[in-house]
């Protein structure tokens, strides 16, 4: 699954997902996220994932997204 960053109700609605939309690897519905694509965020950029949908939330995403997206990256996970 991807997700258009820019749209707010995509954002939302791709917590319920079981895809990542970084790495396509499986995740739990209710994060952003895989558990390897947190986990290799800067602390700065994690900690936003955490706030309220509307107050902050959104934004978080999209910045994540965009940094785990990025080229050069290496695997999530510790594998390159």
């Amino acid at each position: 699954m991807t997700i258009d960053v820019t749209d707010r109700r995509a954002v939302v609605a791709s917590r319920s997902s079981r895809e990542c939309p970084a790495c396509r690897r499986p995740k739990k519905a209710g994060f952003a996220f895989c558990r390897g694509c947190r986990d290799s965020l800067p602390r700065e950029l994690a900690v936003d994932l955490y706030l309220a949908i509307g107050r902050g939330y959104e934004e978080g995403v999209r910045k994540a997204f965009e940094h785990l997206t990025r080229e050069p990256q290496s695997q999530p996970g510790g594998t390159s």
